[in-house]
C-alpha cells in the first residue's frame, strides 16, 4: 500500500491518501475496508473499523 501526506492548502489541513490497491490481503477486514488509526503526538484522533 502507498500513502501520501500532504499539505491541502485551499482546506487549510493535512491530507492522508492512501492508495490499496497492492495491500496486503491479510490486513483486509471481514467488509474488505483497512482498519485505520490516525494518531497525533500517541493520542488518536481518527479510527476507523479498527478493533478495540
Amino acid at each position: 500500500m502507498l500513502v501520501f501526506v500532504y499539505l491541502d492548502h485551499s482546506r487549510r489541513a493535512l491530507r492522508v491518501s492512501v492508495d490499496l490497491d497492492t495491500v496486503a490481503p491479510w490486513l483486509l477486514n471481514d467488509a474488505g475496508r483497512v482498519p485505520m488509526l490516525i494518531a497525533v503526538h500517541d493520542v488518536g484522533v481518527f479510527s476507523a473499523d479498527c478493533e478495540k
